[in-house]
């Protein structure tokens, strides 16, 4: 069987070919005067038009047949197209959705590391191999007073004038890619003097540059200075304690003697009566000629003066005293009194060398005043108390005048020390109790006196101590303990 296909191919370029035979004879037919060949050629047009009709419908059929078929693959492959530009357009939506979604990631990535570098305390900066900024964090932009905006792709020692002195550090970390720490370094923000920690490490090639880590120490700075100096202070209370140990001994010794010389030249002892009449003196003249000279205020002058120091190596000794957690019954009128005799001393040689003479006068009413207290430690809160008053009117280049009053009521005894230095501003007063907090510089205080001042009276002795203040008016501190 022949298939159609190729039948359509073959059969219409022969078939058209009968029915002209049939009209070329049908016409010679009719130009014979034969009427039965007329007839027969009238049947063979008739026969030939309808062979032709025949022919022109199998051409039609095929004709329609192909386009039918042409149709069909023109579809088939239209469908095709259409199911690959579907399948690719589906891919394409696919593939924009993971993008997006990548971006998103990035960027929910990007904003969750700058936020945690925006958290951390310490500065984070990057660098360019120009050294031109590329990263700048929110403390950078505290402790600078510039935006990241104001500051990306600045010169770093435009933004931080103190980092010049690293420059050469810097190029070699970005060059050999070795990095580097400065500890505990002194740098200034603006005016602003503290210590820190500066650390610079090297970004790896390509990037080419470099991260500046500066964390500000100088609280850590300012607590191993303290630490430093309580270990002096420590050393010195305990060479002190020592010395006035060693100072006792030869004041006992000129106590003793001025008291065996009153006793020895005294007319009242009959011993001395039978050595003079040994000797033959007249102690009757002696006596006169003491009187006559002065000798008896020399040495009643001089027997004052070695029981004062014998009090001030006492008070020393006291207050050196390392059992500071012993409590027991104590006049606390007496421990100031005691404090305020030590502090002036104190302060008595290095006070005329400056130039200040502070006063301090005491109102000691508080009647009874007996406390369960630790000495040591409430002469210490007292003797921070006037400190701090007596360095904040030297701050100020003047002499400090300061008060001290007790006085009972309801079971307690109230202590006030009152001084007319400067003051303390609003902003600093609700803060002045916290540790480490210092209106002082680097160097000058730790902030930690008024703390332990306060944790001594309201933990150690169930106490309270309250401030008021007003700048230029003076300051004054009510510590309130309960009696006995």
């Amino acid at each position: 069987m022949i298939p159609t296909s190729r039948l359509a191919y073959r059969r219409p370029a022969v078939t058209p070919l009968l029915p002209l035979i049939f009209f070329s004879q049908a016409s010679s037919a009719l130009e014979s005067p034969n009427q039965l060949e007329a007839d027969n050629m009238t049947l063979m047009l008739i026969t030939g038009l309808l062979l032709l009709s025949l022919a022109l419908a199998v051409i039609c059929f095929r004709l329609m047949q192909s386009l039918h078929s042409a149709r069909v693959k023109l579809d088939s492959k239209v469908k095709q197209r259409t199911e690959s530009l579907s399948n690719k357009n589906t891919d394409l939506i696919e593939r924009i959705a993971r993008h997006q979604e990548t971006e998103l990631l990035l960027a929910t990535t990007q904003k969750y590391y700058q936020s945690i570098l925006n958290s951390l305390p310490s500065l984070i900066i990057g660098l360019s191999n120009e050294l031109k900024v590329s990263l700048w964090n929110s403390a950078a932009a505290q402790a600078t007073g510039k935006t990241p905006e104001q500051a990306i792709d600045q010169d770093i020692f435009a933004l931080l004038p103190g980092l010049k002195h690293y420059q050469q550090q810097l190029i070699a970390v970005i060059e050999d890619e070795i990095s580097t720490v400065n500890e505990g370094t002194e740098f200034f923000f603006d005016e602003r003097k503290c210590f820190i920690d500066l650390s610079i490490f090297p970004l790896p090639k390509p990037q080419a540059g470099a991260v500046i880590l500066i964390s500000d120490v100088t609280k850590r700075i300012e607590v191993e200075q303290f630490m430093v100096q309580n270990e002096k202070l420590l050393s010195l209370g305990q060479m002190a304690a020592g010395l006035a140990h060693e100072i006792n001994n030869p004041l006992s010794a000129v106590l003793n003697n001025l008291q065996n010389l009153q006793r020895r030249t005294s007319l009242e002892l009959p011993q001395n009566q039978t050595a003079a009449r040994i000797t033959g003196i007249d102690l009757q003249n002696l006596q006169d000629y003491f009187i006559e000279r002065g000798l008896n205020k020399f040495f009643v002058g001089a027997r004052e003066a070695a029981e004062r120091a014998v009090a001030i190596v006492n008070n020393v000794l006291s207050f050196a005293h390392s059992g500071h957690g012993a409590k027991g019954p104590e006049h606390i009128n007496q421990l100031i009194v005691d404090v305020v005799e030590l502090e002036q001393k104190a302060r008595e040689a290095l006070g005329a060398q400056m130039g200040f003479e502070h006063e301090i006068v005491t109102h000691l009413t508080a009647d009874p005043d007996i406390c369960e207290c630790s000495p040591p430690e409430i002469q210490q809160v007292m003797l921070n108390l006037l400190q701090n008053a007596i360095q904040a009117s030297e701050h100020h280049q003047r002499a400090a005048n300061i008060s001290i009053n007790t006085w009972s009521d309801g079971g307690f005894i109230f202590i006030k020390v009152t001084d007319d230095g400067p003051g303390i501003n609003k902003e600093n007063l609700p803060y002045i109790f916290d540790p480490f907090f210092t209106t002082k510089g680097v160097g000058e205080g730790t902030g930690l006196g008024l703390s332990v001042s306060y944790l001594i009276i309201t933990e150690h002795h169930n106490g309270s101590i309250e401030v008021t203040s007003e700048e230029n008016q003076g300051t004054s501190f009510t510590i309130k303990l309960p009696l006995m």
